[in-house]
């Protein structure tokens, strides 16, 4: 499949499916988006994946018209601007880099790479595969 196949022909159906895509997210919540904020829209994309067992790219496609309801319509960027941060987040509680990338919808892993930066946290989980064999001996060890 290539991207022009992915593309709806008809704008309405996408339109329809952001629509449909915002209505869920109300009664989800339960409330107007204008009371919600950052942590509703996390907890309602965990919510598709994990409960409701959404393709990733039917999350994606929430995401979407999340964005643009809180960017264009309800005139609050600050709502999306922490989906970055969901992104990190993704990635360093272990989640494949593929999965965030059909997420995201890159078309490119290296867009979905720039959010690989490793922090001190991860970096100290890391080891490396000498480590097995312990720490390297000190000179004048009797056993090194």
């Amino acid at each position: 499949m290539n991207f022009e196949d992915a593309v709806p022909t008809n704008p309405s159906l996408a339109k329809r499916a952001h629509v449909r895509a915002v209505v869920s997210f109300v009664r989800h919540c339960g409330a107007s988006p204008r009371d919600l904020g950052t942590d509703d829209v996390r907890g309602y994309l965990l919510h598709l994946r994990r409960n409701r067992g959404f393709a990733l790219t039917t999350v994606n496609v929430h995401l979407a018209a999340l964005r643009f309801l809180y960017s264009v319509t309800l005139h609050r960027p600050g709502v999306t601007s922490s989906f970055r941060q969901i992104r990190v987040d993704r990635l360093e509680a272990g989640e494949d880099i593929r999965s965030v990338q059909i997420l995201l919808g890159h078309v490119r892993i290296t867009s979905t790479a720039r959010y690989t930066h490793l922090t001190e946290a991860r970096r100290a989980r890391i080891r490396s595969p000498l480590d097995v064999f312990g720490p390297p001996p000190t000179p004048g060890d009797p056993a090194g």
